[in-house]
């Protein structure tokens, strides 16, 4: 009479675990970059959004596009057009290159040297800075979809915003590479 033995050797079974840990040690990065992906590209269009429903809402309290109530490079006229539509926790004036800008961008290459900019942070922890310095009439906007938080890389949680006629452009760029860089929006 014949025994038979139903299931798998302790060898097999180890062979298998193996061969699903390397597999999971490979994908189970892309995986996770890809959930990263999705979460800063909702977080970029929420704070698109807002921006966008704040630049519509001061168009109608002041019957004038915001960009064209505030001389050039006068950041903080333009910050505080948006500033009273969002709600925020710290605000300056801030000139990159010369000094960190506490709770804010510690990023002091943001722009070209000298500019003034208006930067605050809001309750949802969005950073937004606002560049007058217009290049062929149009305003920058920086946005730090989650603060502080990593990885603050242009692209994956810090993207530029330019007000082009009425219509909103996000680009995977600081304002100094625009500025220096006019082709990029041909």
């Amino acid at each position: 009479m014949k025994n038979k033995y139903f299931g798998f050797t302790l060898s097999e079974t180890l062979i298998t675990l193996g061969i699903i840990g390397v597999v999971a040690a490979i994908t189970l990065p892309t995986i996770i970059n890809k959930i990263n992906d999705m979460h800063y590209n909702s977080l970029r269009k929420k704070a698109l959004s807002t921006i966008e429903q704040a630049y519509w809402q001061i168009y109608e309290e002041q019957g004038a596009f915001p960009e064209s109530l505030c001389t050039n490079n006068n950041s903080k006229c333009f910050g505080e057009l948006f500033k009273q539509k969002l709600k925020t926790n710290l605000e300056t004036v801030w000139i990159p290159n010369s000094n960190e800008l506490p709770g804010c961008w510690s990023n002091k290459n943001l722009a070209n040297p000298g500019e003034q900019h208006y930067c605050f942070s809001t309750v949802n922890n969005i950073f937004y800075d606002f560049d007058m310095e217009v290049i062929n009439g149009v305003p920058f906007i920086n946005i730090d979809v989650n603060g502080k938080n990593r990885p603050n890389t242009w692209g994956k949680d810090i993207y530029t915003i330019r007000i082009v006629n009425r219509k909103f452009q996000v680009y995977n760029y600081p304002m100094a590479f625009l500025h220096n860089n006019p082709n990029v929006f041909e």
